[in-house]
């Protein structure tokens, strides 16, 4: 190529010599050298273009053809991991399903098991659902116990040599799935406060090569969680698998029937919460007995309160303990009334039936001080939120020397009727915390200051203003009384009022009745020369002698608070109690109230322990 070029380059110089000499130019003037260099210049840079060309076409051409390589090979690769990862996915798939069936049969065995033992039903379903699905994973070959899961948390455990068949058997290409290298397929629980419960299946791999020889290795732990399930209620519903009877009704134990509770009660009755028929032998053991309204307990049964497994005092919340007579007066039947517990009452411990013995053991708590149990209140006492203990039937035994600790927070009420024969809004106080009926006697206004009490209707009504005077103006009773409002008329149904003293405040109810008893009062009514405290003879009367003859009807020569428990330390009550009406040497035979601080208010420490 180059000869010819050269050849070309000759001829070419040849016409052009021959071309000018025609034109007249002479030998001499032809600039040879000059024109032969222009003419060589363009060719070369001809010549460079189709070089510099050719060489984008073929760096073009390469380019090219690499990137069809390149692309190529990236399809293929990403083909062949989308393929494995299908295999994984198709494995992921198959555990997820093995999953679901251990979370179905969990949890129908945690509904179908709810009352049989306490603790987290959340916790309980996510070991029962891990358990359930390691013991799956190992094909049934290993089934293992949720028990051992706590003590297992965070430590490696094998694989069943069925689990890796498993896995294979879940995707359409087995050979992929596969274990590490010089490993076990093996699993871990864990546990994480915010996360709960989970497990972990480690050292699996999935390896695939396709057709076309590209090959895909991926190495991966899969965590099971446990499904976040809510069992609505978890905490209450943990608290009543303990419970046998839950009503909103009343519990009624049929006359003679002889059954035994044992477990927790509560019933919704705001009346009758729990009737207990008469001649019946009935024992409750429970850790508590709750109840909206009273425990009735009616003429020759036999109640035993034993508390938890009988061995540990339970809880008893009620609004009153009734002992009721039941048939026709004067039956010869005996109550028995037998409690171990923390008892919890709102209102009273009201023993109206005669023959009835009550012994009491454990705590006694009658919380109920007023409506708010709130000693800031200005209201007085109110015999609906009282707490005390009644004796109204006759031949009655109470033994309280088991007693750990008592706290009567209210006093005893008289009811009282108006002049039409309704119920008065309010009660008459008196001065104790414990009272038998007949120590009423206490409160009436003394026969020195009337003609006769009770007295007809018709007299009262001509000499109340005339009382108000004299009971108000009285040195001995006139600084325990109200007032305004000196004595309070209650009156019955066949034409008579009794007239009761009205007390200037709780403080003072208990004041006079602690005076009346011990004989203070006597001593000033002598001081004072007055006739309210002497029989009819002139001779001084004694409360004590007084009350213990009258209580003799209503109590048993057994009846009585007298032991050594029996102190300040243990008892907080509002008004007096007479615990030995027969005490006779001399002793104690009161107990004083020491519910109140200084000032008259009620120890604010117990009522915000009443309330809670």
């Amino acid at each position: 190529m180059i000869s010819r070029l050269k050849e070309l380059f000759s001829e070419k110089n040849e016409s052009a010599k021959k071309g000018f000499l025609k034109k007249g130019f002479s030998k001499s003037g032809f600039q040879k050298k000059e024109f032969h260099k222009r003419e060589g210049s363009s060719l070369i840079s001809v010549i460079i273009g189709v070089v510099f060309l050719s060489a984008i076409g073929l760096t073009v051409l390469t380019v090219s053809t690499r990137y069809a390589v390149t692309t190529i090979v990236d399809r293929n690769s990403a083909d062949n991991f989308y393929q494995t990862e299908g295999i994984l996915e198709e494995v992921r798939t198959g555990l997820l399903e093995k999953a679901g069936d251990a979370s179905e049969k969990a949890y129908k065995e945690i509904l179908e098991n709810y009352t049989s033992e306490k603790g987290s039903m959340k916790e309980k379903y996510a070991k029962e659902y891990l358990s359930g699905f390691i013991s799956t994973l190992m094909n049934d070959d290993i089934t293992y116990d949720p028990k051992n899961i706590d003590d297992n948390l965070g430590k490696l455990q094998e694989c069943s040599d069925k689990t890796l068949d498993l896995l294979k058997g879940m995707t359409r290409v087995p050979d992929a799935v596969k274990v590490k290298e010089n490993t076990k397929l093996e699993y871990v629980f864990n546990y994480d406060k915010k996360s709960g419960y989970s497990m972990t299946l480690k050292n699996l791999i999935i390896d695939y090569t396709n057709p076309a020889d590209y090959r895909t290795t991926i190495d991966t732990d899969i965590v099971f969680r446990v499904p976040d399930y809510k069992f609505q209620g978890d905490s209450t519903l943990d608290e009543l698998k303990d419970y046998i009877v839950i009503s909103d009704d009343t519990l009624s134990v049929a006359d003679t029937m002889k059954p035994s509770f044992t477990g927790s009660i509560y019933t919704g009755n705001f009346d009758e919460g729990i009737r207990v028929g008469t001649q019946s032998n009935v024992t409750f053991a429970g850790k508590d007995i709750i109840s909206r309204g009273n425990l009735n307990v009616y003429t020759g049964a036999n109640v035993s309160l034993a508390g938890e497994s009988g061995t540990a005092a339970g809880n008893l919340w009620l609004q009153n303990i009734c002992l009721k007579p039941y048939g026709a007066e004067g039956s010869s039947l005996s109550t028995q009334f037998t409690m171990n517990e923390n008892a919890y009452i709102a209102n009273d411990l009201d023993i109206e039936d005669n023959n009835a013995t009550v012994t009491l053991a454990g705590k006694y708590y009658g919380y109920s001080y007023n409506k708010e149990n709130d000693g800031s209140s200005t209201e007085m006492a109110n015999a609906d939120y009282s707490s005390a203990i009644l004796v109204n039937g006759m031949n009655t035994t109470i033994n309280g020397e088991d007693l750990d600790k008592m706290i009567l927070a209210g006093r005893a009420f008289v009811d009282q009727n108006d002049k039409n024969m309704a119920s008065a809004s309010s009660s008459i106080m008196t001065g104790e915390s414990m009272s038998v009926r007949s120590n009423q006697l206490a409160y009436l206004v003394p026969d020195s200051f009337v003609e006769s009490n009770p007295m007809a209707t018709g007299d009262f009504s001509t000499i109340e203003n005339s009382l108000k005077t004299s009971l108000k103006d009285d040195p001995v009773l006139g600084p325990y009384l109200k007032p305004g409002e000196p004595y309070t008329a209650n009156y019955s149904q066949d034409g008579y009022v009794f007239l009761f003293l009205n007390f200037a405040s709780e403080q003072k109810a208990n004041e006079y009745f602690r005076d009346y008893f011990d004989g203070t009062l006597a001593e000033k009514a002598e001081t004072n020369n007055s006739s309210m405290m002497k029989d009819e003879e002139g001779n001084p009367i004694v409360g004590t002698d007084q009350l213990r003859e009258r209580a003799e009807t209503y109590l048993t020569s057994a009846t009585n608070m007298n032991n050594n428990k029996f102190s300040s330390n243990l008892y907080l009550i509002a008004g007096n109690i007479v615990y030995n009406y027969d005490a006779t040497d001399g002793g104690p035979n009161m107990q004083a109230a020491n519910y109140y601080d200084g000032s008259g208010k009620p120890q604010a420490a117990l009522l915000a322990d009443g309330r809670a």
